[in-house]
């Protein structure tokens, strides 16, 4: 019996293109921060901001097909927790700040969110339906402000942006770029995020979780030398 193939790009592929940029990105910010190559570290970075788009798409994929959602939750608080200190001696010199959080920490409140978000969608009255919703959204905001984490308060509000009008891909895909209008490079993500076929392709559920605190330590141990 032939594999049957499907046209359009993997949740793998999508996963690929994000740590690419994401790694181009802090290769900029952290190992050439002092270099006099000014135009070549901005084109990095401005790569780099197709990442956090796809992460955001990514997880809110992940919290609706997860099978274990405990189990999703906390693969992302214990990287968040293992990644701070590799993200805090890359882009701050420190072993441990409380100024900047990294980014697992905002996917972790986005996915906190996402699940309070579809207990409250079982709530039959519609007033207090919506109402739940936006005050679960707004919380997690807050939060992502307080802790300030990376993407803070917006990053937070694109998950729930994503996860709402998930119903419809082009939607979907208008709603990615308003919530990224601010940053407009970063509505670029949603070129190859139009082009996801809903498929998960090769495994790779922890190549991300263990990739993001690895790279931001070789970095660190590069302007190091």
């Amino acid at each position: 019996m032939e594999k049957q193939t499907y046209k359009g790009i993997s949740g793998s592929t999508l996963k690929i293109i994000a740590l690419i940029s994401m790694f181009l990105d802090h290769f900029a910010t952290i190992v050439m921060q002092n270099s006099v190559h000014t135009g070549s570290t901005y084109c990095l970075s401005a790569i780099g901001r197709l990442a956090f788009p796809i992460f955001v798409f990514l997880l809110v994929e992940g919290v609706q097909h997860t099978r274990d959602m405990r189990r999703y939750v906390g693969r992302l608080a214990l990287f968040a927790l293992v990644s701070e200190i590799p993200f805090d001696l890359a882009f701050s010199g420190k072993i441990l700040t409380m100024t900047y959080q990294n980014v697992f920490w905002t996917l972790l409140i986005g996915a906190l969110v996402l699940i309070g978000c579809r207990r409250a969608e079982m709530i039959e009255v519609w007033v207090w339906r919506y109402l739940s919703i936006i005050l679960i959204i707004c919380s997690g905001m807050l939060l992502a402000e307080w802790m300030h984490t990376d993407y803070g308060g917006l990053g937070v509000a694109a998950i729930a942006l994503l996860y709402i009008c998930r119903q419809t891909k082009s939607t979907q895909l208008l709603a990615g770029c308003v919530a990224f209008s601010w940053e407009p490079v970063a509505m670029l993500a949603f070129i190859p995020i139009a082009f996801y076929n809903g498929q998960r392709g090769r495994q790779m559920k922890y190549i991300f979780y263990c990739f993001y605190p690895l790279h931001l330590l070789v970095f660190y141990g590069l302007t190091k030398l």
